[in-house]
């Protein structure tokens, strides 16, 4: 059946326009999360880049520590081979040798040692009446326990010094009372005293030695080193460092000494 009027097919309705009306603006929600993990994604490796770059720093400070560590300052590394090999520098850290290397090598160390010393201890017109010092203990640590701190140049000899320099001086104030035999009676004060502050004094100055605590003893303790009295320094520096020189032939023909000569 005809209408008398036509229909529309779609009617829509009448748009009103609003004043400063801001714009709409519509995004799609699936653009938005790949654009944010776009960004998630540059910002860690950003991240990456920039730990890989502080490890690579760290790295690269930490090379110059460990050449810094085993050839003692650039000073050694200057000198001519022959001469810095005795002096315990490498430019790599040497492999750890075999037992049996160690103990040939302790035992020559030490016999060589001790043999010089009682040599021109015991010969020498002029150190004879000033007996041998005592030097088995250092002995053991230069040549059996070469990586110790305790056993390093500066308090092998630093060491010795500071005990024989506070035995003497404790010992000649003790002297100073009006008999010797008040001495005596006092001497085991005087030898106490000595060796606590050999003690104190080898750790303000960075120079612990166990051995040097005897050496501080028996200025005290001794009868003829109290006789030789300041004489006992030299003698003192003098077995040191025979021993410390006997130490860098013998302990750097298959190992290495010093760790170091100043600062560990």
């Amino acid at each position: 059946m005809a209408l008398p009027f036509p229909i529309p097919r779609a009617h829509s309705e009448p748009t009103i326009p609003v004043a400063n009306a801001p714009p709409v603006t519509v995004t799609n929600s699936c653009s938005t999360t790949e654009s944010s993990d776009t960004k998630i994604e540059g910002l860690e490796g950003k991240l990456d880049r920039s730990t890989a770059k502080k490890e690579a720093d760290v790295e690269a400070q930490g090379a110059p520590t460990l050449q810094a560590n085993f050839g003692d300052n650039s000073r050694l590394a200057r000198l001519p081979t022959w001469i810095s090999f005795w002096l315990g520098y490498r430019k790599t850290p040497p492999p750890p040798e075999k037992n049996h290397i160690v103990w040939i090598w302790s035992f020559i160390g030490a016999f060589t040692c001790i043999s010089i010393i009682q040599a021109l201890f015991g010969n020498v017109p002029y150190f004879v009446e000033k007996g041998v010092p005592s030097i088995g203990a250092t002995a053991i640590l230069l040549y059996g326990a070469i990586e110790s701190p305790l056993s390093q140049p500066r308090p092998v000899v630093g060491g010795h010094l500071i005990g024989a320099l506070t035995g003497v001086a404790i010992t000649k104030l003790f002297l100073l009372l009006p008999t010797e035999e008040r001495y005596d009676e006092l001497s085991w004060l005087a030898g106490s005293i000595c060796c606590a502050v050999a003690l104190v004094f080898m750790q303000m100055t960075g120079t612990m030695h166990p051995p040097a605590g005897a050496t501080a003893l028996l200025a005290a303790s001794s009868p003829d080193i109290r006789r030789i009295g300041w004489l006992y320094i030299p003698v003192v520096l003098l077995a040191s460092s025979i021993a410390l020189v006997v130490a860098l032939f013998s302990n750097n023909m298959q190992r290495r000494y010093p760790t170091f000569w100043w600062t560990p």
